[in-house]
């Protein structure tokens, strides 16, 4: 189809308010993509088709409505929208999970084939409560399902290294929004690689030690504490302490989350590309600018970044650059940093002439999973160019009690709430995609895969994601 007329389909799905302008109109032999957006809203309408017309994906913003349809119409919504523009859908597809919020429903359908469903073949369709379509994503289904192995690995095989594996205590920060927690705070647990990995069920092929992902590698890590480093005279704004100068200017400014703001600047004089391409809106988002994440409530800076390139006649050497760091560490964030530790690096900067440094969130000698602040330094400039911060508020650490563990094997009586299960995996064997039957653990009645052992009380942890 040509341009104009993938445009007016894409049109046709959505009622478009004027303050949102073009922002991508790219057109390639295999899809088609628009996306609307308004410069100070992270919400846009989005859709995507193929090279024929068909939709592959949409989204648009919530609209003000006090309609609130049942989930059961919203249900019907969602399948009268699949076959309309695939009618043999639901021949192919199950309906396997519903996911309900206040204000929207998320279907998913899957194709299962001997009673498991496809790893890449699934579409989802997000319900709003006053029966508006908010997402959709499709990704098709196959004339030609996998058949299953002759022989299957037994259950009782995989289970045994759940036992065997080697469970480390670890500390996390762990949401009730996320995980089965009661209250969202930092949590021991006992960890173990072996609940992310995945086991070839065929009895022909799989090698019983094989560890599917590689990627489960555990890095040994060195920590010190931070060396002393003066702070330095605090800036009193937040662009001052980013470094935006009077040539720039706010070129975005939006609510992200409830008490997260994003602002963005740019050179004033920067000269936009004149086309809607996909290579063109990535240079808007990104090129030459600098982009800032602040909690609203009190004006603090979560993190910064500059995607803006800065030189200057500074050669400083790699001890100097992490001496910024931690300086700036002291004087932005000094409540932290008694609980953190410096990552200790090979010495090295990358093609920017930029130095990076982690700082480990620790307390009571746990690293905890995930939490660290990161910046980079300019050896030029001497200037940070990007800053990372923790998501934990302080007042979560300094609340944290130690409690005595379990003995490990008295936390794995846990273990026997969980299952192997069989589902079918994307393979890219010898450059072939298959599908492959592989068994991946999860709770035994709601298969929701595992964090995780709650080292103090010996419940195990579910993902709810």
């Amino acid at each position: 189809m040509l341009k104009e007329q993938l445009k007016e389909i894409a049109i046709s799905f959505f009622t478009i308010p004027e303050q949102y302008k073009l922002a991508i109109e790219d057109v390639t032999a295999e899809n088609a993509t628009f996306h609307w957006k308004d410069v100070n809203s992270v919400d846009g309408y989005y859709i995507e088709l193929d090279r024929h017309g068909n939709l592959l994906s949409l989204s648009q913003p919530m609209k003000q409505s006090n309609a609130h349809i049942s989930v059961k119409e919203q249900q019907l919504i969602a399948e009268q929208f699949l076959t309309s523009h695939y009618p043999e859908a639901l021949h192919f597809y199950t309906l396997s999970k519903i996911i309900e919020h206040e204000d929207r429903t998320r279907f998913n359908f899957e194709q299962f084939v001997e009673g498991y469903p496809l790893a890449r073949l699934n579409c989802f369709i997000e319900i709003a409560a006053n029966g508006d379509v908010l997402e959709f994503n499709y990704r098709g289904y196959t004339n030609a399902p996998p058949s299953l192995p002759e022989k299957i690995v037994p259950k009782e095989i995989i289970l045994n290294k759940l036992f065997e594996a080697d469970w480390t205590p670890t500390l996390s920060y762990l949401t009730s929004e996320s995980y089965s927690v009661p209250a969202s705070g930092l949590y021991a647990l006992y960890e173990s690689p072996v609940v992310y990995q995945t086991f070839d069920a065929d009895i022909k092929t799989c090698t019983f030690d094989e560890v599917v992902d590689a990627n489960l590698d555990v890095e040994e890590v060195i920590y010190v504490p931070l060396p002393a480093v003066a702070p330095q005279v605090p800036e009193q704004s937040v662009e001052a302490i980013i470094g935006v100068t009077p040539s720039m200017e706010i070129v975005q400014q939006a609510m992200i989350e409830e008490d997260t703001q994003v602002i963005v600047w740019r050179e004033k004089d920067w000269q936009a590309p004149i086309d809607n391409s996909l290579n063109s809106y990535w240079q808007k988002q990104y090129e030459e600018r600098v982009k800032a994440k602040i909690t609203k409530s009190t004006n603090r800076l979560k993190g910064f970044v500059w995607f803006k390139e800065r030189t200057g006649d500074f050669d400083l050497s790699y001890e100097e650059c992490r001496n910024i760091a931690i300086s700036f560490i002291t004087t932005y964030y000094r409540e932290y940093v008694p609980y953190l530790q410096l990552k200790i690096d090979e010495p090295s900067f990358n093609k920017l002439h930029r130095a990076c440094f982690m700082f480990s969130l620790t307390v009571d000698d746990y690293h905890i999973d995930n939490e660290f602040f990161m910046i980079t330094v300019n050896k030029t400039t001497g200037y940070i160019d990007m800053l990372m911060t923790s998501d934990i508020d302080i007042s979560v650490i300094e609340a944290y009690k130690p409690t005595p563990l379990l003995q490990l094997s008295e936390a794995k009586q846990a273990l026997k709430e969980v299952d192997a299960h069989l589902k079918w995996n994307h393979s890219y064997k010898d450059d072939d995609k298959t599908e492959q039957l592989v068994y991946a653990f999860g709770h035994c009645e709601t298969k929701q895969r595992i964090r995780g052992m709650n080292a103090v009380t010996g419940e195990l942890i579910l993902m709810k994601f």
